[in-house]
This record gives structure tokens, sequence and C-alpha cells, in this order.
């Protein structure tokens, strides 16, 4: 029981963010997606590109490899 809510959490979660975003995308503000908020702080603060890109990197190697 415990296996088919993790599958649905990890499943649901990220359609929920990406409807947020395309919601988010539509809206004719600049400057409130997901994308553009990282873009403006990466500009900022290089380390974080760097750290985010690492973590998704250390993340896809703990679940396919």
């Amino acid at each position: 029981m415990s296996m088919q809510w993790a599958v649905i959490i990890m499943i649901g979660l990220p359609i929920i963010y990406i409807v947020i975003d395309i919601v988010l995308a539509v809206d004719k503000k600049k400057g409130n997606t997901y994308s553009e908020i990282l873009r403006k702080s990466g500009r900022k603060f290089v380390p974080l590109v760097i750290f985010i890109s690492f973590g998704f990197g250390l993340l896809c190697g703990h679940w396919w490899w």
C-alpha cells in the first residue's frame, strides 16, 4: 500500500509543478516562472547553478544506476 502512495506522489508532484509553471507562463507577468527565477538567480550567484545541476545529476544517478 505504501508503494502505491509513493508512486502517486512521484507522478503527481511533477505534474502539479508543470501545471503551475504553465499557468505562470501564460499570465503575461515577466519573471515569475520557475525557469525565469532560476535563470535570474543563477546570473547573480553562479554556485546555485552548479549546485542544482550537481544535485539533479546525483538524483538521476541514484534512481537509474
